[in-house]
């Protein structure tokens, strides 16, 4: 997506503008809020338990729809036409429930995460581990892997679990968003310019609350 983006402007401008390290600085992506809950489960074992078997509960209930749909495909020219334009409601529904499946799926795994820096530390993987050791070709793949990430994670009472993510983020995660967007610029011959990845804008994001 970078390289094409990139090689569509070539010919209109000089430098392209990225919102690369945005994310990573003010809290953008959808595990900080999902981080923050678990952390104020985390002093609630009770609660947690009954919310976590709720997110398992509704994520297992989503699968089974979707094997279901894949059996009895619902027609929706011909279905009750409830709401919308000749579709039912329960097809509506099923639309807008399964394209969000990645999103509940990777609700359902931070949500599994009873310590918060566990959920730091695996929040940005996007594969299972045993598809990670397949690639690698090493059975100790995942170690390896959280072992790096943990010489990333700052520890100290003094900071909260929002900035030790966030610093986290800055230093494990952001390197490589920043070498993918400019290797991809770079092969379009065209420059890519990063303004929030800088220091002034990390010391403006580190002072701001984590509320």
């Amino acid at each position: 997506g970078i390289y094409l983006i990139s090689e569509a402007a070539r010919n209109r401008v000089k430098a392209l503008l990225s919102g690369e390290a945005a994310d990573e600085l003010f809290g953008g992506y959808s595990r900080y809020p999902i981080l923050k809950a678990n952390n104020w489960l985390y002093r609630r074992p009770l609660l947690a338990s009954f919310v976590r078997a709720g997110v398992d509960f509704g994520f297992n209930a989503l699968n089974y729809l979707e094997r279901w749909s894949q059996t009895f495909p619902i027609d929706h020219k011909h279905g009750p036409e409830i709401i919308g334009q000749g579709k039912s409601s329960f097809s509506t529904v099923k639309a807008a429930l399964l394209t969000n499946q990645p999103k509940l799926a990777h609700l359902s795994r931070l949500m599994k995460y009873s310590n918060p820096e566990d959920q730091i530390l695996s929040g940005t993987g996007f594969m299972a581990p045993s598809e990670l050791e397949i690639l690698l070709g090493d059975k100790d793949a995942l170690e390896k892997s959280l072992r790096r990430r943990r010489s990333f994670l700052l520890t100290g009472n003094s900071l909260d679990i929002m900035t030790r993510c966030q610093v986290f983020d800055v230093q494990a995660y952001l390197p490589t968003l920043l070498m993918r967007q400019d290797k991809m610029s770079m092969a379009a011959s065209i420059e890519n310019r990063v303004p929030f990845a800088t220091p002034e804008m990390l010391s403006i994001a580190l002072r701001l609350p984590s509320r």
